[in-house]
Protein backbone atom coordinates (compact mmCIF):
# COMPACT_ATOMS: atom_id res chain seq x y z
CA UNK A 1 0.00 0.00 0.00
CA UNK A 2 1.28 3.48 -0.80
CA UNK A 3 0.93 6.46 1.48
CA UNK A 4 0.75 10.19 0.94
CA UNK A 5 1.13 13.00 3.47
CA UNK A 6 -1.95 14.96 4.48
CA UNK A 7 -1.91 18.25 6.42
CA UNK A 8 -2.71 18.42 10.12
CA UNK A 9 -1.88 20.96 12.80
CA UNK A 10 1.03 20.10 15.08
CA UNK A 11 -0.38 18.65 18.28
CA UNK A 12 0.03 15.66 20.56
CA UNK A 13 1.81 13.06 18.44
CA UNK A 14 0.99 9.45 17.82
CA UNK A 15 2.60 6.25 16.45
CA UNK A 16 4.71 2.93 15.50
CA UNK A 17 6.34 1.86 12.16
CA UNK A 18 4.59 2.03 8.78
CA UNK A 19 5.99 0.29 5.73
CA UNK A 20 4.70 1.19 2.28
CA UNK A 21 4.54 -2.11 0.42
CA UNK A 22 3.50 -2.23 -3.25
CA UNK A 23 2.40 1.36 -3.77
CA UNK A 24 3.76 4.77 -2.83
CA UNK A 25 2.34 8.23 -2.28
CA UNK A 26 3.31 11.87 -2.57
CA UNK A 27 3.61 14.63 0.05
CA UNK A 28 0.43 16.61 0.66
CA UNK A 29 1.25 18.61 3.80
CA UNK A 30 2.62 18.73 7.30
CA UNK A 31 2.13 20.35 10.70
CA UNK A 32 4.92 21.85 12.74
CA UNK A 33 5.77 23.69 15.94
CA UNK A 34 8.97 25.62 16.69
CA UNK A 35 10.00 26.94 20.12
CA UNK A 36 13.24 28.61 21.16
CA UNK A 37 14.70 28.67 24.68
CA UNK A 38 18.09 29.43 26.22
CA UNK A 39 19.44 26.00 25.21
CA UNK A 40 18.41 26.13 21.55
CA UNK A 41 15.55 25.54 19.13
CA UNK A 42 12.99 22.73 19.45
CA UNK A 43 11.14 21.58 16.31
CA UNK A 44 8.18 19.16 16.25
CA UNK A 45 6.81 17.83 12.97
CA UNK A 46 3.64 15.79 12.48
CA UNK A 47 2.97 14.19 9.11
CA UNK A 48 -0.28 12.37 8.41
CA UNK A 49 -0.21 9.72 5.73
CA UNK A 50 -2.96 8.61 3.36
CA UNK A 51 -2.89 5.52 1.17
CA UNK A 52 -2.75 6.28 -2.57
CA UNK A 53 -3.32 4.33 -5.76
CA UNK A 54 0.17 5.08 -7.18
CA UNK A 55 2.71 2.29 -7.51
CA UNK A 56 5.77 2.60 -5.28
CA UNK A 57 8.24 1.97 -8.11
CA UNK A 58 6.44 4.15 -10.68
CA UNK A 59 7.97 7.50 -11.69
CA UNK A 60 6.69 10.37 -9.56
CA UNK A 61 3.23 11.23 -10.81
CA UNK A 62 1.33 14.25 -9.55
CA UNK A 63 -2.13 12.75 -10.13
CA UNK A 64 -2.18 10.05 -7.43
CA UNK A 65 -5.56 9.62 -5.80
CA UNK A 66 -6.04 8.97 -2.11
CA UNK A 67 -7.76 5.66 -1.35
CA UNK A 68 -10.67 6.77 0.87
CA UNK A 69 -12.25 3.43 1.82
CA UNK A 70 -9.45 2.13 4.07
CA UNK A 71 -11.06 2.10 7.52
CA UNK A 72 -8.67 2.37 10.45
CA UNK A 73 -5.50 2.83 8.38
CA UNK A 74 -4.44 6.37 9.21
CA UNK A 75 -0.71 6.29 9.87
CA UNK A 76 1.11 9.37 11.10
CA UNK A 77 4.74 10.27 11.71
CA UNK A 78 6.04 12.41 14.56
CA UNK A 79 9.55 13.85 14.64
CA UNK A 80 11.10 16.05 17.35
CA UNK A 81 14.51 17.70 17.16
CA UNK A 82 16.46 20.01 19.49
CA UNK A 83 19.22 22.15 17.96
CA UNK A 84 21.81 24.17 19.88
CA UNK A 85 22.23 27.94 19.41
CA UNK A 86 25.60 27.87 17.59
CA UNK A 87 26.21 29.43 14.15
CA UNK A 88 26.16 25.94 12.64
CA UNK A 89 23.45 24.26 14.74
CA UNK A 90 24.10 20.76 16.02
CA UNK A 91 21.39 18.29 16.97
CA UNK A 92 21.28 17.99 20.77
CA UNK A 93 18.61 15.28 20.75
CA UNK A 94 16.04 13.77 18.38
CA UNK A 95 13.07 11.40 18.29
CA UNK A 96 10.91 10.11 15.45
CA UNK A 97 8.20 7.48 15.14
CA UNK A 98 5.64 6.44 12.50
CA UNK A 99 2.53 4.27 12.72
CA UNK A 100 -1.21 4.22 13.39
CA UNK A 101 -2.14 7.64 14.77
CA UNK A 102 -3.87 6.27 17.87
CA UNK A 103 -0.94 4.09 19.02
CA UNK A 104 1.78 5.32 21.39
CA UNK A 105 0.57 8.94 21.49
CA UNK A 106 1.45 9.29 25.19
CA UNK A 107 4.90 7.78 24.65
CA UNK A 108 5.56 10.11 21.70
CA UNK A 109 4.53 13.10 23.81
CA UNK A 110 6.86 12.06 26.65
CA UNK A 111 9.76 11.45 24.25
CA UNK A 112 9.25 14.84 22.57
CA UNK A 113 9.16 16.58 25.96
CA UNK A 114 12.49 14.91 26.82
CA UNK A 115 13.94 16.10 23.50
CA UNK A 116 12.70 19.65 24.18
CA UNK A 117 14.40 19.60 27.61
CA UNK A 118 17.78 18.61 26.11
CA UNK A 119 20.59 21.09 26.70
CA UNK A 120 18.95 22.96 29.57
CA UNK A 121 20.99 23.76 32.70
CA UNK A 122 19.35 20.92 34.66
CA UNK A 123 21.10 18.46 32.32
CA UNK A 124 24.49 19.43 33.76
CA UNK A 125 23.53 18.88 37.41
CA UNK A 126 24.55 15.58 39.00
CA UNK A 127 21.60 13.50 40.14
CA UNK A 128 21.83 10.29 42.18
CA UNK A 129 21.90 7.27 39.92
CA UNK A 130 23.38 9.07 36.89
CA UNK A 131 26.60 7.09 37.18
CA UNK A 132 27.20 3.49 38.19
CA UNK A 133 30.57 1.98 39.04
CA UNK A 134 31.30 -1.72 39.24
CA UNK A 135 34.24 -3.02 41.26
CA UNK A 136 36.58 -5.34 39.42
CA UNK A 137 36.57 -9.05 40.12
CA UNK A 138 38.87 -10.02 43.03
CA UNK A 139 42.00 -11.81 41.89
Amino acid sequence: AGYSLTPRAARAPGPGPVAAQAKAGRPRGAGSAVRTDSAGTFVRLRLNLAQTNCLKRAPRKQNCRVVENKVGRKPACVACFKFDRSDVPKVLDKYYNCGPSHHLAQRDEAECQAVEAAGRASDSVYLPGMFAFVRGMPE
